[in-house]
């Protein structure tokens, strides 16, 4: 999630305002699908406003996970012991933390899937093992964009998007190892493809604002739309908001397109941008989500109607969003008094 700060000189506010945004479209697209399971075809015929807004919500969220790897892609990762511990220390500092505040207040006992989960060893929280992939891969896809040309580097991802359009969101059940946009090798096309577009500046970069505004606001429609058309006449959801699928990928292109075009400077952007990640460790936590974020979510669907819904559950996960960033700040101060100083020395 463009968690490690790569190259910070190059970016102003505008970029890390995405990245709160893009945080909080996190805790939403986790709020629906996630939480709610996907409409069934028979719920979007007897209720399709609810549904509806399910699926609306889930198409305006949907993009922001490959809008935080466009934005590694878009700058390039600078692969640093400094960065790399800072990530590693603050997955660890919410994992084992919130583990450990559940153990000592009476809330979780101690198991083997909960110390597996703390360091990552169960089948969960997919994106930050792809990521740190990612990192670990930057150098040599950076090596790569600087030997090949243009043109070389071009086709090699309009190649790579067919194949992975293919068998990544087409038939995306005849691999495993692409996983509908969700693995390392997807997250790769995306670096790649953000870094040729900073790069070399292809026309569809140039556009006015407006005009970015109005196909992002056409790709949203779309989806909308096609999603809900899928379920209700198909009850089928495996195509339109899928992390590889082509709309998704276009979406969150021109959504870091467009936040690149505008530049702004704020000190409480920066601040809070810093520690966006801490939002996404907190609430994918495996015993808080599974106990806490999930429940939460649910109840308040099922207690509130109409717009009251929608209100009650942006509240929480604004409140989320605060507790999260109050945390980090003494993930912060630890990191800078104990573990920095030992990378330096």
């Amino acid at each position: 999630m463009s968690i490690v700060r790569v190259r910070e000189r190059e970016r102003d506010s505008n970029i890390e305002l995405l990245r709160i945004i893009a945080m909080f479209l996190v805790l939403v697209v986790h709020s629906c699908y996630f939480s709610l399971g996907v409409p069934t075809q028979q719920e979007v015929i007897a209720t399709p406003i609810p549904s509806a807004t399910i699926i609306f919500f889930q198409s305006l969220s949907v993009a922001c996970v490959d809008i935080f790897v466009l934005i590694s892609g878009w700058f390039g990762i600078r692969a640093k012991i400094k960065s790399l511990a800072n990530f590693i220390f603050q997955c660890l500092f919410f994992s084992l933390g919130i583990y450990l505040f559940l153990i000592i207040f009476g809330f979780a006992e101690i198991s083997y899937s909960g110390i597996a989960s703390c360091f990552l060893l169960l089948n969960w929280n997919w994106f930050i093992k792809a990521y740190l992939l990612l990192y670990l891969v930057s150098p040599i896809l950076n090596a790569f964009i600087e030997k090949v040309s243009e043109r070389q580097l071009k086709n090699f991802i309009i190649l790579f998007y067919i194949i992975h359009t293919i068998y990544g969101w087409i038939w995306y059940k005849s691999t495993t190892y692409i996983e509908g946009g969700s693995s390392i090798i997807s997250f790769i096309g995306l670096y790649l493809l953000a870094r040729y577009c900073n790069l070399y500046k292809p026309n569809f970069t140039k556009l006015k604002k407006s005009l970015d505004c109005l196909i992002i606001f056409t790709l949203l429609i779309s989806m909308f739309i096609g999603e809900f058309l899928m379920l209700r006449y198909l009850g089928r959801n495996d195509y339109m908001l899928g992390n590889a699928s082509p709309f998704v990928i276009m979406l969150s292109l021109f959504t870091v397109i467009l936040f690149h075009k505008i530049r702004f400077k704020s000190r409480l952007i920066n601040f809070i941008a810093r520690s966006s990640f801490a939002v996404f460790l907190f609430h994918t936590n495996y015993h808080l989500c599974h106990d806490y974020f999930i429940p939460t979510i649910q109840e308040i669907y099922n207690t509130y109607n109409g717009i009251s819904v929608i209100t009650m559950i942006f509240l929480f996960l604004i409140i989320i969003y605060i507790i999260s960033i109050i945390i980090d700040q003494v993930r912060i101060a630890l990191f800078n008094k104990f573990i920095l100083p030992c990378i330096s020395k």
